[in-house]
């Protein structure tokens, strides 16, 4: 339909779906396809799989570009990530964009090893030394806003119940989530969701009753 445009995806999951099929129609009408991938597994798999099944048929795949592509479109407000880890992937890409753009990115991590390494990542120091990125040590969500690990069965929720629990540690550790009383003091246009496995619908939840996020 779409024939001199280039194509974005939002979920290339393992690339071998909707991405190849989208890559296909890309090769045959000249233009590429941009897919973001949040999930350092899949992002790792879908790579090596587009590298060999995919370059071999002419596919294009590019998920750090596609990052920051989207980071551009809002180009007024500043950047909310939820799920720094350790600085070095997605943050730093949505750290670039801002600096680009004279905006600032605030990452929310839970982890405490995770968001050390990464505080040192952005000191003086560090590799990501000059990019406008602050990281908060905190849980986006509180533990009350997560499922019980006896509801999985319930929603024909499949993952390992340990993820859940190891979320719901850490939510609890951090006490009260600071995701809502961030988007009510701060002024953000874009939110990137790169989290827990579990706390996305509590996360959206919040997001969508904020009106500072457009």
């Amino acid at each position: 339909m779409q024939k001199e445009k280039d194509i974005l995806e939002i979920g290339a999951s393992y690339g071998g779906g909707s991405t190849m099929i989208l890559g296909k129609a890309a090769r045959e009408t000249n233009r590429s396809v941009t897919s973001i991938e949040a999930v350092e597994t899949k992002f790792n798999f879908g790579t090596t799989f587009i590298l060999r099944a995919g370059k071999a048929m002419g596919c294009l795949w590019n998920s750090s570009a596609g990052l920051h592509w989207v980071a551009h479109m809002q180009k007024e407000k500043d950047i909310l990530e939820i799920g720094a880890s350790y600085g070095g992937g997605s943050t730093m890409i949505l750290g670039k964009a801002a600096r680009e753009t004279n905006r600032s990115v605030t990452s929310i991590e839970a982890v405490e090893t995770k968001f050390n390494f990464g505080t040192t990542f952005y000191s003086s120091s560090g590799e990501g030394n000059g990019l406008p990125v602050e990281l908060i040590l905190g849980s986006s969500v509180s533990v009350e806003d997560l499922p019980a690990e006896s509801d999985l069965v319930g929603m024909h929720d499949f993952r390992p119940s340990k993820w859940l629990r190891n979320e719901r540690s850490f939510a609890e550790k951090r006490g009260i989530g600071i995701l809502a009383s961030l988007l009510k003091t701060r002024n953000f246009g874009l939110v990137f969701v790169d989290g827990g496995a579990f706390t996305g619908p509590a996360e959206w939840a919040v997001i969508r009753e904020a009106e500072s996020v457009t």
